[in-house]
């Protein structure tokens, strides 16, 4: 008796060409720019923290404890308040950078410092507070962080494109005559989507604040 004998068709592999690494490259390559600014920030933070010196360390523990503390006492509207501003800022600084022809220098940065004060209190949390530390990021930051994070990183697109496009009329001159305005409409559009995105962090990061920090005691 003869055995039957299956065969598949061999699955045929694409190699990406040229046009696809570009189209990736510019489709991606900028989102992907922004996160490792700040993932670089993150760890400079870490590390920062890890080395802080006693002097460094007494400041961050007094800062974290004290603010800890006025969050147990004051309302969700106020922790709400308080985490919107925080955000803001960086928002702010960075919508107002992208009205600017050098955007796509300082927005990364700005990013860059967002991600140090994330790794700095990540950091701190761990070798101060040790599980417990550990703990309270996990339950009441990480959503948060995680969620600003991500509208930062997409209001730092919008930033950085606007501003090479505000780049691109006032010293390309070659193309200068053909070159198309830049929309401020969809700019402050999509920048608002961006803002709602980030109200919607701060209100997470309230609501983990009031009902999970009776949890520790530091």
């Amino acid at each position: 008796m003869k055995g039957l004998i299956f065969r598949f068709p061999a699955v045929k592999r694409k190699s990406l060409s040229k046009s696809d690494v570009l189209y990736y490259f510019r489709r991606y390559g900028l989102v992907g720019f922004l996160v490792a600014s700040l993932l670089a920030g993150l760890v400079t933070g870490a590390i920062i923290a890890k080395n802080a010196d006693v002097n460094l360390m007494k400041s961050l523990d007094f800062i974290f404890v004290t603010d800890f503390q006025a969050k147990l006492n004051q309302s969700i509207f106020i922790t709400f308040a308080a985490a919107m501003t925080s955000y803001f800022i960086f928002f702010i600084t960075e919508f107002l950078l992208g009205l600017s022809a050098w955007g796509a220098v300082g927005v990364p940065i700005v990013i860059f410092f967002k991600g140090m004060g994330i790794g700095l209190s990540s950091g701190y949390l761990y070798n101060a507070k040790g599980l417990q530390g550990v703990g309270f990021y996990l339950l009441v930051m990480l959503l948060g962080v995680v969620a600003s994070s991500v509208a930062l990183v997409a209001q730092g697109k919008g930033a950085v494109s606007f501003a090479n496009s505000i780049w691109y009329k006032l010293y390309n001159k070659k193309s200068s005559a053909v070159a198309s305005e830049p929309v401020i409409t969809k700019y402050l559009v999509d920048s608002s989507y961006v803002l709602i995105g980030i109200a919607i962090a701060a209100l997470v990061d309230a609501l983990l604040t009031t009902f999970f920090s009776g949890l520790f005691n530091f």
